[in-house]
């Protein structure tokens, strides 16, 4: 069951970085989506403030996408060395990364879907994993840890 779990992190954290690989491959579409969103906001911003924002969106919103797979992975090998404590980690970081997957959900351009696709694949893989992650089979392995 711990196994699952573990393999399901690796998975969400493949998913995600998936989805930020499609997203960044449409950059043009990605870019024209978040300047006309930035343009409806304040109409009088000029052309360089508009492509500040824009840059500022992408790097925030997808680079936690894949912060949070990096997280995701190493709490993944921190569980499966028995560090009990890094299933809490896990459930922090599972939590925050529905909330940035829905986020960037809003942000991708979505061209082919293949961000969002992936996008949400990440969010059911992270919803799984920390359900196994807490089932008793795996708090039983985890608790016969010296940690």
């Amino acid at each position: 069951m711990l196994q699952l779990s573990i393999g399901l992190w690796f998975a969400a954290s493949l998913a995600g970085l998936i989805g930020v690989g499609a997203a960044l491959s449409d950059m043009d579409a990605l870019r024209d989506g978040l300047a006309d969103a930035a343009r409806t906001v304040d109409a009088t911003a000029t052309a360089g403030a508009v492509d500040d924002a824009v840059r500022a969106t992408i790097l925030l919103v997808l680079g936690a996408i894949v912060l949070l797979a990096l997280l995701g992975v190493a709490g993944a090998a921190l569980v499966h060395r028995r560090r009990s404590w890094a299933r809490w980690m896990l459930l922090g970081t599972g939590l925050v990364t529905l909330f940035a997957v829905d986020v960037a959900q809003s942000t991708v351009a979505g061209g082919e879907d293949l961000d969002r696709i992936g996008l949400v694949a990440q969010a059911g893989l992270v919803v799984l994993a920390v359900v196994l992650l807490f089932a008793p089979p795996a708090r039983r392995w985890l608790r016969g840890s010296s940690d």
